[in-house]
């Protein structure tokens, strides 16, 4: 195991927190009041998407995928509707998160799922230390 895998985890939180906080000041779509908004939004976000990994591997039905290029997309596409999910739920429950309509809302989604896929996949590309 090297040093870059235990620290994908932080890179990938706050890397979250920054593009979050980027297409607040871009979109004005989704806001934030503070920085501890934006990072309760991250905290909520990964602890659905690890909601939705665990269910994803006990209850779902695993079929053989051709190609390195359709897993990426097979989860780039279910990690967006987590987001999504995630997104609303911190927008319901966080006082500090306001949603002004669903493009912001899907930008940040969009966003987050790129940072998540590109965190999740930066160890195959990597070369060895």
């Amino acid at each position: 195991m090297n040093d870059l895998s235990l620290l994908l985890p932080v890179l990938s939180f706050l890397a979250g927190v920054i593009v979050l906080r980027a297409i607040a000041a871009v979109t004005g779509g989704i806001t934030f009041d503070s920085w501890g908004a934006a990072f309760a939004t991250v905290l909520i976000a990964s602890a659905v998407g690890f909601a939705s990994a665990y269910l994803k591997v006990h209850f779902a039905l695993h079929s053989p995928v051709d190609t390195v290029t359709s897993v990426i997309f097979t989860d780039g596409l279910v990690q967006l509707a987590v987001n999504f999910v995630s997104l609303v739920i911190a927008g319901a429950v966080l006082s500090g998160v306001h949603l002004h309509g669903a493009l912001g809302l899907t930008f940040a989604a969009l966003a987050l799922t790129v940072v998540n896929v590109a965190m999740a996949y930066l160890p195959l590309v990597m070369p060895e230390m």
